[in-house]
């Protein structure tokens, strides 16, 4: 179950390591097309496995409560394109119409996600960088990020944050990782045991290691200028950033 955490309850129970800055394999653009291949197989293995597109699924559920209107939402950093995939097929079971425009700075990485995506109507995919999105402002009813932001650093995190709200007419949700040493340990070794391909054995200790703490997350999302969000603790070490617009 997700639990909402408030500045004034949260408590550190174990010991946070300091921030990791070396950088992820998976951000160079000059890997073989057939290795971000692999490694985003594994990816979307670990988001359905571990919890990646529920949260963004139970959070957008939260956001939208009984409505079933339309819906635009902007996806950044979609990687192979799994979730906006898991997002098309949510809406069809409520009976809504949903569209999606999914974006990557990264053109193999999009090359990706039209094999996975290109049957799919509801999902549009566009080349640009999070931190200079080419939308008007309150063009899209939603923004979410999933996995992406414990890429960035702390000015650029901020921007791309702030670019995301800009352009969402009713809420944001970021989903990412909470940072420390039980979850980068674990998921070291299930990368290994289940022979994950090299580029993911070597991340995924480290995206975890990247990635922020709660209270780094509401400190995003007051450098960022997001007023009102909340930061949701979900299973596996995950967490949520929602910044509800508009009400």
């Amino acid at each position: 179950m997700a639990q909402v955490v408030s500045k004034h309850e949260e408590k550190e129970r174990w010991p946070t390591p300091r921030r990791a800055r070396a950088e992820e394999l998976i951000d160079s653009f000059d890997h073989p097309l057939a290795d971000f291949d692999r490694s985003f197989t594994d990816i979307r293995r670990i988001n359905r496995y571990l919890g990646g597109t529920s949260v963004v699924l139970r959070r957008l559920s939260d956001l939208l409560r009984d409505d079933r209107g339309p819906i635009r939402i902007l996806d950044v950093g979609t990687g192979s394109g799994d979730i906006p995939m898991a997002l098309a097929e949510w809406a069809r079971r409520r009976g809504q119409s949903l569209s999606v425009t999914a974006v990557d700075v990264n053109p193999k990485v999009l090359s990706l996600a039209q094999r996975l995506t290109g049957e799919c109507p509801e999902v549009r995919l566009v080349q640009s960088s999070g931190a200079d999105l080419a939308f008007r402002d309150d063009s899209f009813d939603f923004a979410i990020s999933s996995l992406t932001f414990h890429h960035f650093d702390e000015d650029l995190a901020a921007r791309v944050l702030g670019e995301m709200h800009r352009i969402a007419r009713r809420g944001v949700i970021v989903n990412d990782l909470q940072r420390g040493y039980l979850p980068a340990g674990l998921i070291w070794l299930v990368t290994r045991v289940t022979r994950m391909h090299p580029l993911t054995q070597h991340d995924a200790p480290l995206s975890v290691m990247r990635a922020l703490t709660v209270s780094e997350y509401r400190e995003l999302a007051v450098r960022a200028g997001v007023p009102g969000a909340q930061v949701y603790k979900h299973p596996f070490w995950r967490a949520a950033l929602v910044a509800r617009k508009g009400e």
